[in-house]
């Protein structure tokens, strides 16, 4: 059975490539041909943009194949797109927002990145293939608790403090004071919780 991820941003230069490019790596070494295949886009996107350089810098440092996202250009969100995904991984609220503003009915497959991340651990343990996985992402936010918004001191001029709401990753381009460093922070680990529960789901019987 084959399986798609969508990863969407505001402008699928900078979240989305590099959340992409580490879901298909990660899913690919451990799954082979059985891993699914993955698509990243921007609801505000510009077509045919380039990625962020400094996520490709980081991405060529870190061991993940830079080539692929050097050869990215950014994609807007278009209905099409969403209506070939078993599960729609958005990079913030905002941007879940304009995914079902598009496609109404994705509600029940498309949460953002942290908040799909923060109720995998249980969803993985009682699925049996990956769309159970995603029938309980669905099944478990109703019943998880609010998530929590926290205000830090920023980093760089303007000296305004910053709300990191749990189920959001930051935008280092839309964001003022926002670094890329930070927005790693929450994209890397939050990505890598997901291969995790995908991984240990397995491979198709």
């Amino acid at each position: 059975m084959s399986f798609t991820v969508l990863v969407v941003c505001a402008t699928n230069v900078c979240r989305s490539p590099l959340a992409a490019l580490i879901l298909e790596h990660s899913l690919r070494a451990a799954l082979g041909r059985h891993a699914p295949r993955v698509l990243d886009c921007g609801e505000r996107a510009v077509p045919d943009l380039p990625a962020c350089p400094d996520m490709l810098r980081w991405a060529r440092n870190n061991g993940l194949p830079a080539q692929q996202l050097a050869r990215h250009r950014s994609t807007p969100l278009d209905r099409a797109q969403i209506d070939v995904a078993d599960l729609v991984l958005a990079a913030d609220r905002l941007t879940r927002a304009a995914v079902l503003r598009t496609a109404p009915t994705a509600g029940h497959r498309t949460f953002t990145l942290r908040e799909a991340a923060s109720l995998s651990t249980g969803a993985a343990s009682r699925a049996k293939d990956l769309a159970g996985f995603v029938a309980a992402l669905d099944a478990d936010r109703g019943i998880a608790g609010l998530p929590a918004v926290v205000r830090v001191r920023p980093t760089e001029r303007p000296w305004r403090r910053l709300e990191l709401h749990d189920h959001d990753v930051l935008d280092a381009h839309q964001e003022p004071g926002v670094t890329h460093e930070r927005v790693r922070r929450q994209l890397v680990p939050t990505v890598e919780r997901l291969v995790d529960a995908f991984t240990r789901i397995g491979l198709p019987a």
